[in-house]
């Protein structure tokens, strides 16, 4: 684990969310997938101006996810 920022900065990252029906395990009702992103600090933005966006409906989540390592 690093101590910086600058470790998770390459790549590609998303942001996830969405809506669910009623509660954690149920279907979604709608969802979004944004990006990708080269640097976490611009999805990291992005995740929270669409948290500040939905804040009044505790159903709608978002979070940041990184591409997975696909190299051979």
């Amino acid at each position: 684990m690093g101590t910086g920022g600058s470790e998770r900065s390459v790549g590609r990252y998303w942001v996830i969310g969405g809506k669910r029906l009623e509660g954690a395990d149920s279907p979604w009702a709608w969802s979004e997938l944004l990006g990708p992103y080269p640097a976490w600090e611009l999805a990291a933005l992005l995740r929270t101006r669409m948290v500040d966006l939905y804040r009044h409906d505790p159903q709608v989540q978002f979070s940041v996810a990184k591409d997975a390592d696909h190299a051979s």
